[in-house]
């Protein structure tokens, strides 16, 4: 047109383009008006190039049904600028009113127009507002743009007639909903009509329950700090108890040690006056001495008593009492116990009975441990039984428990103390009636833990007849051999045979504290009966060691009418006193500063110039362990003191004649090196050789041993057990358990891998017979072996 604005048609509409350009800048930018039949137009498809400019400046298009004229320049524009109004809000379908509750809440309180803010809460899930403008002039014409803030960051055109805007699940927080409108001739709203939206949180996302989350965090952090404090304070006085507990434990210990130290050494004191008295006792002649040096005697044993009752105490105390069963005869072996009782039942006037309702049965049960605690019993029952009184002894059986009974018709136990007589330490008020027999509290606690070892029970009432029962109840075990019981007996002392000597004990007592024994200041000098060995060609040579100078010569007097004596005060001299003589028979301490016993027995069994030759071990510990050690290292007896030196001269005179009577020894088979005779030499070494080199194998048996050797496996058994002493099984057996010990001692492999190594499938097997063999467990002896102390085998 005349004022250089383009005009296009599109379909039935025409479009005015205003271009403007800037000159600084080169920006070209346009702005357009539409209109439509709503303005006048024809209700029709404008036809292409049919535009024409007039020279007036009327312009003409031409459509369908005519042409359109109009002068550009005369059209008039609306420049109102429409003010836009909110009409309408929904809160999902229904229609909200100013002022209206819904759920217990007003969202709008005044009109939208006049400055209302609308609230909703979670519940209102949806909502939408309607809005209109100002604008009558072609009003549909009218366009709209919005912009939600605090959601969206540029306004949004709404579509020509759309007149509302809808929102859901709009997050909890502060909106403002700005909406302006556009007349039909592209003029806006001056300003944009505002209303303000606030979503209320639910109730857990609330400032208060905020509030109430702090106050929970703070009250939690403080509690889980209390509780820490708390328990911390509560470990620290456990620490403390555990502390205190674990400080009087060792003086505790301590003390125990220091007495069992004491209790240890009185054994060789006891040695050098038991046996001395013993062999006055068969000397003498006068009545009067003899009953003198039997009171000594006996006042020695009870000494030993006490001391091994407290060794015991002390064992159980450390490591725990060990039951060793065995099947004996137990009805003879209570009647034996009372025999032990009858010089003392005759000197202080009380009857003694023996009752059982059989002759005999056969069972398992340990007879050191049992022994003790009949002894025990019957000893309290002497202590507090008048003269003139009786003690009763008793032996009856049900079909699975066998009860023996020490019953008195002395003091009596009160009920108070029933329920506390088993415990460490605890003695009653009662003063018993031989006063030169008291009490130190631990024997009838040593008792219960007896026959608790035994799984069986112990408890006392009252005699009906005055004085009190103790009822020992155990489970009857039977061995192999089960013979029938007999019938019953009833025995008074008069027919007990009496042996005239008062209350003794086995001599079985172990202890778990391996204490050295006192080295008395006696040099190296190594002594002898003779200047010369050779002096005395008619007596067997022993060769004595022992730290002990009054051992030593105590030893020398009773064996010198039977041996001739070399003495060592170590086990250092003896071997280099058994460098230049051959003894018959060797006696030797167990522990001895340097080398002791066992060392020394080790090295003179593996020297096989001296290996024949016997040993007796002579010791004041009573440790199963410890004999079994000695026994493992190739000692051929184990003496504990006190002991008889009669006793001690048949064992020696034993061994000696064994070992001169034999024309050869036992072969003891190594896995690697066996000393044997040249007759079985190819023999065994092929047997040797063969279970070695096939020791991984499980399934080894003698049937295969025996072939490949060429023979029977008859004649392989007698073959073996004349020439090793073991029997097939046995020997593959004891390969494979020395090699295992070599492995032990050697390797870095554990327990398990090294019984499968030596062909066992079970380590458990391994174990087993590890400990028959050896005396201790492979772990123990592995764990020993690391430790520097030697178990040989």
């Amino acid at each position: 047109d005349k004022r250089g604005d383009i005009w296009v048609a599109e379909g039935g509409k025409l479009i005015c383009l205003k271009v403007k350009f800037d000159d600084k800048t080169g920006a070209l930018s346009y702005t357009s008006n539409h209109y439509d039949t709503s303005d006048g137009l024809q209700n029709s498809d404008f036809n292409q190039r049919s535009f024409g400019l007039l020279p007036d400046g009327e312009m003409l298009v031409g459509g369908l049904y005519g042409i359109n004229r109009f002068y550009p320049d005369r059209i008039v524009h609306n420049r109102h600028l429409p003010k836009v109004m909110f009409s309408d809000i929904y809160i999902g379908p229904h229609r909200l009113r100013v002022g209206e509750k819904i759920n217990g809440h007003v969202p709008l309180k005044v009109s939208p127009n006049h400055g209302a803010t609308l609230e909703l809460w979670p519940s209102d899930q949806s909502f939408s507002v309607s809005f209109a403008s100002d604008n009558y002039v072609l009003p549909e014409k009218n366009t709209y743009q919005y912009m939600l803030e605090g959601l969206d960051n540029e306004w949004i055109s709404a579509p020509r007639g759309v007149n509302y805007v809808a929102y859901t699940n709009l997050a909890p927080g502060n909106y403002k909903l700005l909406v302006r409108a556009i007349n039909g001739d592209g003029y806006e709203s001056s300003a944009a009509a505002e209303l303000p939206i606030i979503i209320h949180p639910p109730f857990l996302l609330s400032p208060l329950a905020k509030v109430l989350y702090a106050v929970l965090i703070i009250a939690g952090i403080y509690l889980i700090y209390r509780l820490i404090r708390s328990h911390e304070r509560r470990r620290f006085n456990e620490k403390r108890k555990e502390d205190a507990i674990r400080k009087q434990e060792e003086i505790n210990q301590l003390k125990f040690k220091f007495y069992t130290n004491v209790s240890h050494e009185l054994r060789t004191p006891l040695t050098l006056i038991v046996s001395p008295l013993e062999s006055m006792l068969k000397e003498t002649k006068d009545e009067g001495q003899r009953r003198r040096l039997t009171l000594m005697r006996n006042n020695a044993m009870r000494l030993l008593t006490l001391v091994n009752q407290l060794l015991d105490f002390r064992k159980n105390e450390v490591a725990g009492l060990t039951l060793h069963l065995a099947e004996g005869e137990i009805v003879g072996f209570v009647r034996n116990v009372c025999h032990a009782f009858a010089g003392m039942s005759e000197r202080k006037n009380i009857r003694l009975n023996f009752t059982s309702d059989m002759q005999e049965l056969n069972v398992m049960f340990d007879e050191d441990k049992l022994n003790k605690a009949i002894m025990n019993l019957l000893a309290n029952a002497f202590k507090f039984t008048p003269e003139g009184g009786e003690v009763t002894v008793g032996i009856s059986t049900s079909q699975s428990t066998i009860t023996i009974s020490v019953a008195d018709n002395g003091i009596g136990i009160s009920d108070n103390d029933k329920t506390h007589i088993f415990e460490r330490f605890f003695q009653t008020g009662n003063v018993p009636t031989d006063n030169t027999m008291t009490g130190s509290g631990i024997g009838l606690s040593m008792v219960s833990e007896y026959v608790k070892l035994h799984d069986g029970n112990i408890r006392v009432t009252d005699n009906p007849g005055g004085g009190s029962i103790f009822i020992i109840e155990l489970p009857i075990i039977k061995g192999k051999s089960r013979p029938e019981t007999a019938p019953a007996v009833s025995e008074t002392v008069s027919e007990i045979e009496s042996q005239g000597n008062e209350v003794e004990t086995t001599e079985n007592e172990r202890i778990a504290d391996k204490t050295d024994m006192p080295a008395e200041a006696e040099g190296s000098e190594i002594a002898t009966t003779s200047s010369n060995p050779d002096d005395n060609t008619d007596k067997p040579t022993v060769l004595v060691v022992d730290d002990s100078r009054d051992m030593i010569d105590f030893l020398r007097d009773g064996l010198g009418a039977e041996f001739h004596v070399i003495t060592a005060p170590d086990g250092a001299s003896a071997l280099k006193l058994l460098s230049s003589i051959r003894p018959a028979i060797i006696l030797t301490d167990l522990m001895m500063p340097g080398m002791d016993g066992i060392e020394l027995c080790r090295r003179i069994k593996a020297d096989p110039n001296l290996a024949t030759t016997p040993i007796i071990i002579l010791t004041a510990k009573h440790d199963v362990d410890a004999k079994v050690e000695g026994m493992t290292v190739g000692a051929d007896d184990y003496i504990t003191k006190p002991f008889n030196i009669d006793l001690l001269i048949l064992k020696m005179k034993k061994l000696v004649s064994l070992t001169r009577s034999s024309g050869r020894s036992l072969i003891n088979p190594e896995p690697d090196s066996i000393q044997i005779t040249p007759l079985d030499e190819k023999m065994v070494e092929k047997a040797v050789k063969y279970v070695v080199t096939n020791i991984k194998r499980p399934e080894l048996s003698v049937e295969e041993l025996s072939s490949h050797l060429g023979m029977s496996r008859v004649h392989l058994y007698k073959k073996l057990k004349a020439t090793t002493g073991k029997s097939p099984v046995e020997f593959i057996r004891l390969i494979r358990l020395k090699r295992g010990a070599q492995m032990l001692r050697e390797s870095q492999l554990n327990v398990s891998e090294i019984a499968y190594q030596i062909g066992y499938n079970n380590p458990k097997y391994f174990s087993k017979y590890f400990k028959e063999e050896f005396g201790v467990l492979p772990s123990v002896y592995q764990n020993k072996e690391e430790k520097a102390t030697n178990y040989p085998v």
